[in-house]
């Protein structure tokens, strides 16, 4: 009971949604991983935290220092009357410098799937997602207990009475704007017949991207209104933002000392 290591797994999928005949993927770019805990600390130092590419900074620095110094001069005797030759110096000093310096500075941000952002809770995703995925969302494991043959936990617990059971509440939460609509079949119903073709005798080159600018618009209208649509029952309910997507309990018993056998 004084050391507990709370082994959680996360995978987050897809739901299938029919708009308008359309099929479209429902998935998630974040959510939240709340922790709720009974007689248990948690150890500093030991919440979950995948960061999928460290960040990086290159500096690449090109210098060049080019110095070039003239000396000039020269003596001269000269005689005014009667007085002893006096020495008289002239000189001409010239001196100059070049210094050139270029630097370049290259840097990688670190890409992070899961970190602490709180006393009892885990960010996941963000806006992107998962940048390293081409549908830019939350697919697959997301939260592992062992990673790597290594184990993962996503803190580890100890009981401030070792003499009663530890209970722990996990909540998986998201926010309207955290959840993401894809067309699983590209299909766009173009503009009207006289607009369209306008566009195609005036300006054949921007057909692709006339077409593509309102399908991201159509999709990012709809995505929105599904968004919406989905948390408006909860918000009946409850003032609060978020819609929760699943919850757990556990309970950690302490261990109970055998009975010793008596003979009778």
């Amino acid at each position: 009971m004084s050391r507990i290591n709370l082994g959680v797994d996360i995978n987050f999928g897809t739901i299938e949604i029919t708009i308008e005949d359309q099929p479209y993927e429902l998935s998630l770019s974040a959510a939240t991983v709340f922790l709720e805990r009974q007689n248990a600390d948690i150890e500093p130092g030991t919440k979950y935290h995948h960061v999928l590419r460290p960040g990086k900074i290159d500096n690449i620095a090109s210098a060049s220092e080019r110095t070039s110094s003239g000396y000039e001069a020269h003596a001269e005797t000269t005689a005014a009357g009667l007085r002893p030759p006096t020495l008289g110096l002239r000189g001409k000093f010239s001196k100059s410098s070049k210094r050139e310096a270029e630097a370049k500075l290259a840097v990688e941000f670190e890409i992070i799937l899961v970190e602490p952002t709180g006393q009892d809770r885990w960010k996941a995703g963000g806006p992107d997602g998962n940048p390293l995925r081409p549908t830019r969302d939350l697919r697959g494991p997301i939260i592992q207990s062992f990673r790597n043959e290594q184990m993962t936990p996503l803190c580890v617990l100890k009981a401030k009475d070792p003499s009663i059971s530890v209970v722990g509440r996990l909540r998986i939460q998201a926010s309207a704007t955290d959840f993401r609509l894809r067309p699983k079949q590209q299909s766009y119903i173009g503009a009207p017949r006289s607009a369209h073709g306008s566009i195609r005798d005036g300006l054949k080159n921007d057909q692709a991207p006339f077409h593509k600018r309102a399908e991201n618009a159509d999709l990012s209208l709809k995505q929105r209104v599904a968004a919406l649509a989905l948390i408006q029952a909860p918000k009946k309910k409850s003032s609060d933002p978020m819609l929760d997507l699943a919850e757990r309990t556990v309970i950690i018993e302490p261990e109970t000392p055998h009975a010793q056998e008596t003979d009778i």
